[in-house]
């Protein structure tokens, strides 16, 4: 986490507060950002985000599964081509 970043949460929201983001290190939403290209990562498209080959290739503790299901197995779970990765417990 980036110190500004950091500093900013704690001041909005608490030392004790736990912030958990999803994305690759050096990753981005390029519709969002509107941003291709940057020296310090590789911007992904929606369906990019949304699909496991883009996180399995990255040593992410993750495994598809069927829509409203979870595997407490895995660290992140992702409905492969609907959802964006998100944690097993959610």
């Amino acid at each position: 986490m980036r110190e500004p970043f950091a500093k900013f949460v704690e001041s909005e929201l608490g030392a004790d507060i736990l912030l958990i983001t999803c994305g690759l290190p050096g990753t981005w939403k390029t519709e969002t950002s509107e941003q291709a290209t940057s020296d310090g990562g590789t911007g992904k498209t929606t369906v990019q985000m949304q699909n496991i080959d883009t996180f399995s290739g990255a040593a992410w503790n993750i495994i598809a599964v069927a829509l409203n299901q979870t595997n407490p197995a895995y660290i992140w779970n992702i409905v492969d081509d609907v959802t964006y990765p998100f944690l097993s417990w959610q």
